[in-house]
């Protein structure tokens, strides 16, 4: 008679606690295909970590910076997925709409929500996301680029605080 295999179902990948983005290197450039590249945005690297309705916000030095940033709760409601981890850049613009980063410093360190939501008004914050790493359970690193990047077009719309980097 055949053997009958016992499957299990594989458990879900936890969304990570933290994480440390990769950096860009400088280097000689490859040009064309399949090479893609991102704007310079002159912010600041922030990794947003969604899970069941709530925002965390993290530097790229592994800090919780969310006290800093609050017009980011809104991705959780945005999102139409239960845990989501975004990789992307906190960008101000000046007057001509160019990214300044002299502007986003005088938000950088804020954490009273006075202060932050004083500064907020003054000098607000887009969160230009340009990588999803984890989504419900999946964790999408050891996916190309490209799948990723679809992933993320299908998740996230763009709102009055963030918005998907335009690939290049």
């Amino acid at each position: 008679s055949p053997t009958a295999l016992a499957c299990q179902p594989v458990p879900p990948d936890p969304l990570p606690r933290s994480l440390v983005p990769m950096k860009a290197t400088s280097g000689e450039l490859p040009l064309g295909e399949p090479w893609r590249y991102e704007v310079k945005w002159d912010g600041m690297r922030a990794l947003v970590f969604v899970d069941d309705g709530s925002v965390r916000v993290q530097s790229s030095n592994e800090r919780d910076v969310t006290a800093s940033w609050p017009e980011l709760a809104g991705l959780a409601a945005a999102l139409p997925v239960g845990a989501a981890l975004l990789d992307g850049e906190l960008v101000a613009t000046d007057a001509q709409g160019r990214p300044s980063f002299g502007r986003l410093q005088q938000r950088m360190h804020l954490t009273r929500p006075a202060d932050v939501a004083a500064k907020a008004a003054e000098v607000p914050v887009t969160y230009v996301v340009f990588d999803l790493l984890h989504l419900d359970g999946t964790d999408l690193m050891g996916l190309p680029l490209a799948e990723r990047r679809r992933l993320l077009d299908q998740v996230l719309d763009p709102g009055p605080r963030w918005q998907r980097s335009p690939l290049h």
